[in-house]
């Protein structure tokens, strides 16, 4: 049985396992994160009220190791309720949530917790990823995207969001430093809610990566879509789903940047407010074109040109 070094004090790093139904390569992936090269963690899984083999696996490895916690939960409490579980647990620094089907190379964990012991300033570090299918063969069209943020203050963060920010979905499996997380409310519960978590805890820290491939992310069988991640992330549908999520989004960003009366001083008021409308302006233009939404059998049309235009002539000026 493993054993962290030193039982009086709290793991470097907790790793967060939200799973649900997810025992197809549980196994592959539980093992590839106890074989990492820095052994000061500890694996907290939460199931989400499994009905596979999930359980059954996850006892056999907490019977062989220590540094593993398991809970059971009692009902389907929805997929962005046990992400925040998951962290909400966590002793450690730093913090990962990790997936119940990747695999990860063993230094994974010690090349990024080097990055973050190194540079206060980062918040979140993250390595390059190469994408896997079903039977762990390499696509040809695996993500390379190098986007980060460090080395610049908050308002060049922001800008370089807006500008050239993506592939959030890989970026917010990578470690983070957990005080930061916090602060950014960890998974807020919206639609989207990687992509809000990057965007608000760029106000804390910079987004660093790591230029090796350390981490193969096994694709999906079913394509992402937003229906689909409706009826995953909630075990009860919030009212404002309905609404487009840049907006539902931005109100958050709005609330918790800006107006909430927590926030602080006036310069992190105003960088707040320029991240909002950037937000809103940039996830508008990704979205379909043009950009018609039915609320409640009604057809609404977004102005995103006009949001775009005043969005440059912000980032012009930052």
């Amino acid at each position: 049985m493993h054993s962290i070094s030193n039982n009086d004090k709290d793991p470097t790093v907790s790793f967060g396992l939200a799973v649900r139904n997810g025992s197809a390569h549980l196994q592959t992936a539980i093992e590839s994160i106890l074989l990492q090269s820095y052994p000061n963690f500890e694996l907290i899984i939460s199931d989400n009220n499994s009905n596979d083999d999930t359980v059954k696996i996850c006892n056999g490895f907490v019977q062989k190791d220590s540094r593993i916690r398991l809970i059971n939960q009692p009902k389907n409490m929805g997929a962005i309720a046990n992400f925040r579980y998951v962290a909400l647990k966590a002793r450690g620094k730093y913090f990962a949530w990790v997936s119940d089907h990747d695999i990860w190379y063993p230094d994974w964990l010690h090349e990024l917790v080097h990055v973050l012991e190194r540079n206060p300033s980062v918040v979140l570090t993250y390595p390059i990823v190469e994408n896997i299918g079903e039977f762990g063969e390499i696509f040809e069209s695996s993500c390379h995207k190098k986007f980060e943020t460090h080395g610049v203050e908050r308002k060049e963060r922001i800008k370089a969001l807006y500008l050239r920010g993506e592939g959030y979905g890989n970026i917010v499996y990578g470690l983070f430093r957990r005080e930061a997380l916090e602060k950014a409310g960890i998974y807020r519960n919206y639609l989207m809610p990687d992509v809000l978590l990057l965007w608000e805890i760029s106000m804390y820290g910079s987004l660093k990566l790591v230029p090796k491939k350390l981490w193969y992310r096994r694709k999906a069988k079913t394509r992402f879509s937003i229906e689909r991640q409706k009826q995953m992330c909630f075990s009860r549908p919030p009212w404002y789903i309905s609404l487009p999520w840049p907006i539902t989004n931005s109100v958050s960003l709005l609330w918790t940047t800006v107006l909430n009366t927590n926030v602080g001083f006036l310069s992190h008021r105003i960088d707040g407010l320029i991240l909002t409308f950037l937000f809103l302006a940039k996830h508008f233009k990704l979205l379909a074109k043009p950009n018609h939404y039915n609320i409640k059998g009604k057809q609404v049309t977004v102005p995103s040109k006009f949001l775009n235009k005043f969005a440059d002539i912000i980032v012009k000026h930052l």
